[in-house]
């Protein structure tokens, strides 16, 4: 019986130390596959973060062609494209193979995204059966920089030289606007002025035979009548504006010295078109009015010049605002009845017309800005109800008033496009 039980302890003891074997071997290779995985995970994590970086590069490249609408979405792919394979380490990576990104231009978003889809092949992974390690990132950029377009549409009669120190503070008060917005901190683009000056007409300059029809032979128009009279409609067939000559007659009638200008992010252009303006005539409030809405719409783009073109309504990166100063009531206007009546309540009147452009230009989304330097009550109550709301109207008493209104403006809108 001793002898047999010595045995059987020594059989125990060999078949444990068989056990312990297997169960070492197969502890070291989880210990190996363990590290292997680890050392396959690092790759793939330093892989994926390269890849993350180099599309949010590409998106972040791509996405700022959104600001110039003359690029097409097949070039803003090209660039998300060209961007991420000039920058991708391809040489530098073994083992990972990729199809060509993936680009998608989202313009009511204001969104480029760029996705990938990749594989990075394993290098211990693959003894456990895990051959590769699926990898599909997307990055997305919403470019969203706001975008400032501002008509400055000043009086320009001869109450304004009354004395003409007024007309003077006037051009230096646009002067200022013109510095602020456009002191070269701004990327281009991004801020864009334009001038109407009106007196008892409108000089629509080098636009006029486009807008009247060849009817201007003076390079002045007034309003326009039927279904398009009070909206942005653009100058063509039925729409074109009306001439003195094809309206009843009106001894107030007289063509300012100065034209409109476009929008332009120029400094000195802009400062010479409001150097150049010159004080005479009656007050057609109505078609200043008329002239800052055109100058801001997308309607009238295809009027002028490229660079000058307003940006869509539905592009809601942009701000449109229209600056409206008189330092009068309006007294002139050419349709009947109410030609020349002051009365804002009288159809045909500058006021009356006034108010409906005013009107349809803030079911538009237009900011309508309004100051009444050195007016009447009246004049005061009209201007009030014509901008977008009280905060969007000044009274300016003086010179230093109305430098501090246009000043005003001009930095609530600098604010909107940095806040919104």
């Amino acid at each position: 019986m001793l002898y047999r039980g010595k045995r059987l302890f020594r059989n125990l003891v060999r078949d444990d130390q068989g056990t312990i074997a297997i169960l070492f071997g197969l502890t070291a290779f989880a210990m190996t596959m363990t590290v292997g995985l680890a050392i396959d995970g690092a790759r793939y994590y330093s892989t994926s973060n390269r890849v993350k970086a180099t599309l949010d590069a590409a998106a972040l490249a791509a996405g700022q062609m959104l600001d110039d609408e003359s690029y097409t979405d097949a070039d803003i792919q090209a660039r998300a494209a060209g961007y991420f394979n000039a920058h991708w380490p391809q040489a530098a990576q073994s083992g990972l193979a990729m199809a060509s990104p993936v680009t998608t231009v989202d313009r009511a978003k204001f969104e480029v995204s760029v996705a990938l889809n990749a594989n990075l092949q394993t290098t211990f992974g693959q003894i456990a059966g895990i051959n590769q390690f699926d990898m599909s990132r997307v990055s997305t950029v919403s470019y969203r920089t706001k975008k400032i377009e501002l008509a400055l549409v000043l009086d320009t009669t001869g109450s304004m030289c009354m004395p003409c120190s007024k007309l003077d503070a006037v051009k230096a008060a646009a002067n200022d606007v013109v510095d602020s917005m456009l002191d070269g901190t701004h990327p281009p683009g991004t801020m864009k002025i334009a001038i109407a000056p009106f007196a008892a007409s409108v000089n629509a300059g080098p636009y006029a035979s486009a807008v009247s029809g060849g009817s201007s032979t003076d390079g002045c128009v007034v309003e326009r009548s039927g279904g398009s009279a009070f909206t942005d409609d653009q100058a063509s067939g039925g729409a074109r504006l009306n001439v003195q000559s094809n309206m009843p007659a009106n001894s107030n009638y007289s063509c300012p010295n100065e034209s409109v200008l476009p929008l332009s992010e120029d400094n000195p252009t802009l400062k010479s078109q409001i150097a150049g303006m010159t004080a005479n005539g009656g007050t057609a409030g109505h078609l200043g009015t008329a002239w800052g809405w055109y100058l801001v719409s997308p309607n009238w783009a295809s009027m002028f010049p490229k660079a000058s073109r307003p940006r869509k309504y539905t592009d809601l990166s942009t701000i449109k605002s229209v600056l409206i100063m008189t330092d009068g009531e309006y007294n002139t206007s050419y349709l009947t009845p109410g030609q020349n009546s002051t009365d804002p309540a009288v159809t045909g009147s500058s006021s009356y017309q006034a108010m409906q452009l005013c009107n349809n230009m803030k079911a538009q989304g237009i900011q309508v800005w309004t100051v009444a330097f050195q007016s009447s009550t009246k004049s005061e109550a009209f201007l009030r109800n014509c901008a977008t709301d009280s905060a969007h109207f000044f009274s300016a008493a003086n010179e230093a008033d109305l430098k501090a209104a246009f000043h005003n403006v001009a930095n609530q809108l600098s604010a909107l496009r940095i806040s919104k």
